[in-house]
């Protein structure tokens, strides 16, 4: 299903877990990030945990007519 700008993203692990794994050198003002690599290596990139393990309708019933 494609993602809609009105329905949340559901995180398959947690916001709670994921904010243990932020860097704690994090300078002031700035949003909490995790580090995040390529399995075949390069370059960490800088995420925050909201934008990391979430899938729109991952949680959703959907009824027969495609009605949530």
């Amino acid at each position: 299903m494609p993602k809609s700008g009105s329905h949340k993203s559901q995180h398959y692990i947690p916001r709670s877990y994921l904010s243990a794994w932020c860097d704690p050198h994090t300078p002031a003002g700035m949003q909490p990030f995790v580090w995040t690599f390529d399995p075949s290596g390069g370059v960490g990139r800088k995420r925050a945990p909201q934008n990391l393990f979430t899938e729109t309708d991952i949680y959703t019933i959907l009824g027969p007519d495609g009605s949530r």
